[in-house]
């Protein structure tokens, strides 16, 4: 309901070990499914992720935070671009715990360039 930035971790071991069946069988199950949301159309494999332990949100998704990452970016002054350091410290104080090497690998898991190559000249 909130959007992609409010996740909370979820694995495929666990919905396995609630339902009773292996985690290969829920890999299986979801694998090439898709949900319709408010947000959006999303494959089943996007709601699954690893906890960012910590925070002021308690665990959250490293989807949740890969969907702020990118909010961020997208709201940025293109002539400013924010650094991955600056980053990973508006992160924190969002309440998202990551150092600027997870910005960085997010980042780029995501498709975005680094600070230099979104600068707009001009």
């Amino acid at each position: 309901d909130e959007g992609p930035t409010h996740l909370r971790p979820l694995t495929m071991k666990e919905i396995a070990d609630v339902v009773g069946v292996h985690e290969a069988t829920i890999s299986r199950t979801v694998n090439e499914k898709y949900m319709d949301t408010p947000q959006g159309l999303y494959e089943m494999r996007h709601f699954f992720s690893s906890p960012i332990v910590g925070g002021d949100h308690g665990d959250v998704s490293t989807n949740a935070v890969k969907a702020k990452l990118q909010e961020m970016i997208a709201q940025e002054n293109t002539r400013q671009p924010i650094s991955d350091d600056k980053l990973a410290a508006a992160l924190r104080q969002e309440g998202f715990p990551v150092a600027r090497r997870t910005v960085v690998k997010y980042r780029q898991a995501l498709g975005i360039p680094n600070a230099r190559q979104r600068k707009v000249f001009g």
